[in-house]
């Protein structure tokens, strides 16, 4: 069974969720997290998974200009960096 959620307890933050569980082994399934800010000329994101064996996050922020878009400060860390 998996299911997912977002809402915006703001008009300038986005948070949302996407989940499961596995009736066969009795544990969570992929699970991700995400916040997502608007900066006005900026955004910010965050995307996390927290459990199971692929273990990650990134942050970023970026400029929302098209023309601007490749200027980014971008911070990953994935589950092969935690052993």
């Amino acid at each position: 069974m998996n299911f997912s959620a977002d809402m915006m307890p703001t008009k300038f933050w986005k948070v949302g969720i996407t989940s499961g569980f596995d009736f066969n082994t009795l544990h969570l399934s992929y699970t991700r997290v995400s916040i997502y800010r608007d900066l006005k000329c900026w955004e910010a994101r965050i995307d996390w998974v927290p459990l199971g064996k692929q273990r990650s996050y990134s942050v970023s922020i970026n400029m929302k200009l098209s023309m601007l878009s490749e200027f980014k400060i971008p911070r990953q860390r994935n589950w092969y960096d935690f052993q």
